[in-house]
């Protein structure tokens, strides 16, 4: 009974992982093509839910190898640093910070003080790739081979194959993303500051939801417009 109930644990952990390198894939599709805000919130939700159950799983594996005394070779023969590197960083850098700013309304694309945060967001949003660690979750359960030895090793090339191809994309697009593009920020910088003379030259904009909806959808750059407390446009 036992057995089964942690095979099923197991299924339920391997179908999540194919739905989270989907999920990934998605959002980028939609941010891509300029899909509306309501349907990327979803997927902001959805990506949050997947990295909080993965470090859900990863801080209760880990227990249980404390438990049990044997935590270095969880890390390392199990491949516990996988389930490490595919969870709390994401879900501390990435999603956490994205769910809690959409829950409390922080987030006004407009700001000019978010100039100097474009760099590190798109660095963060590298980290993403990390997901694609799962999939070397998946080529240890499959079957290459007959033999115990020939499969031990062929398990161990893909994954080092495949984890130094992973790390590599995630390295490379960072120092991309950390590239200096003056004249991209420039351009970004000059439409915010349209955007925000616009609501200074009509302060009726902002005199309720009606007015600031029309107002909001005129200017594609801006996700969020408050009042205080009052969300009056996202």
């Amino acid at each position: 009974m036992k057995k089964r109930f942690i095979s099923f644990l197991e299924t339920v952990v391997t179908l999540a992982i194919v739905l989270v390198l989907l999920q990934t894939m998605a959002e980028d599709i939609l941010v891509l093509s300029g899909a509306s805000w309501t349907i990327r919130r979803v997927f902001l939700f959805t990506g949050f839910g997947f990295d909080l159950f993965f470090t859900l799983e990863f801080l209760i594996r880990s227990w249980n190898a404390l438990s049990r005394r044997s935590f270095r070779r969880y890390i390392t023969r199990e491949n516990g640093w996988v389930d490490f590197a595919a969870s709390i960083p994401l879900l501390v850098f990435t999603s956490g910070p994205a769910f809690f700013s959409i829950l409390t309304g922080a987030a006004f694309a407009g700001s000019g003080a978010l100039i100097g945060l474009l760099k590190v967001v798109k660095a963060v949003r590298m980290a993403r790739v990390l997901r694609l660690l799962r999939l070397l979750k998946i080529f240890k359960r499959i079957r290459f081979a007959d033999s115990v030895m020939v499969q031990r090793h062929t398990v161990r090339i893909v994954t080092t194959a495949a984890s130094t191809l992973i790390f590599s994309v995630t390295i490379i697009g960072t120092v991309f993303a950390l590239t200096d593009y003056t004249g991209t920020e420039n351009a970004w910088m000059m439409d915010q500051s349209g955007a925000i003379s616009s609501l200074e030259q009509r302060p009726d904009w902002a005199a309720g939801p009606d007015n600031a909806e029309v107002w909001g959808k005129s200017q594609p750059s801006v996700m969020m417009l408050k009042d205080d407390d009052w969300t009056l446009y996202t």
